[in-house]
């Protein structure tokens, strides 16, 4: 956080919900699951809405950078945004089958 506040490094922001971590297998699947959910909330949920997920992504993210600063150090935090998506997606469609 000083590197942000101090050296107004504010790219820093933005790019803590875009590191998945290395190529791998993991990676791959959280990149899918963020898609996955992403579109099916935007095709779904926030049909013809585009500005309303918009502004779900923006109110998320900014509680996401709180918690982060007041709790802890945490640098990547793109593992809670997928968390996020998957917890809005499940309540957004609670009543969709699982296999």
């Amino acid at each position: 956080w000083q590197l942000i506040i101090y050296e107004m490094q504010l790219w820093r922001l933005v790019t803590c919900f875009l590191f998945f971590g290395t190529f791998g297998l993991p990676f791959f699947w959280n990149t899918y699951v963020l898609v996955f959910y992403c579109s099916s909330l935007e095709d779904v949920a926030f049909h013809s809405k585009s500005a309303d997920f918009l502004w779900m992504l923006v109110c998320g993210a900014g509680m996401l950078l709180v918690l982060t600063y007041f709790l802890g150090n945490t640098y990547f935090i793109s593992g809670a945004m997928i968390d996020l998506m998957t917890y809005v997606w499940g309540r957004r469609n609670s009543a969709a089958r699982m296999q």
